[in-house]
């Protein structure tokens, strides 16, 4: 996992391709940058109690979470210490967990968290109150 402030992404090999990208053309939904080896799903949602949240991973893809506007709290667990409650669905490449955080994480605008496939994590929780996230979670094929 790697967390830290967007203006510092060029110092991570992998990511640089991220750092080329034009925030400002921000789209909702699923959107190509090169194929299914990379590319992005622009998300706007509300924050909600850590209850409410379900814990999630996926064994082809990074998830590279860049936040725009609000915050939220992301928890992360090492998957042997989680059970699955939904087994893998190759198409959508995920599955669902149920656990126990071993680590949360504040995102803030100008953030950014990459998760590996052992890193399960539930998004979405909120801070401190309900907040209205827009984000990007770029997708980089293993």
């Amino acid at each position: 996992m790697i967390y830290d402030k967007l203006n510092n992404i060029e110092r991570y090999n992998v990511l640089k391709q991220i750092a080329k990208f034009d925030f400002s053309k921000y789209q909702k939904g699923k959107f190509e940058i090169n194929g299914k080896d990379f590319f992005g799903i622009g998300l706007e949602y509300n924050t909600k109690n850590e209850s409410e949240c379900l814990w999630e991973a996926h064994k082809r893809y990074l998830d590279i979470h860049v936040l725009l506007e609000g915050e939220e709290i992301i928890h992360v667990t090492d998957i042997k210490n989680m059970t699955v409650s939904k087994e893998h669905d190759n198409e959508q490449d995920y599955a669902l967990f149920t656990g126990t955080k071993e680590q949360a994480f504040e995102l803030k605008k100008g953030d950014f968290l990459v998760l590996y496939p052992n890193e399960v994590h539930k998004t979405a929780v909120k801070l401190n109150n309900e907040s209205t996230i827009k984000k990007i979670v770029f997708k980089i094929q293993l």
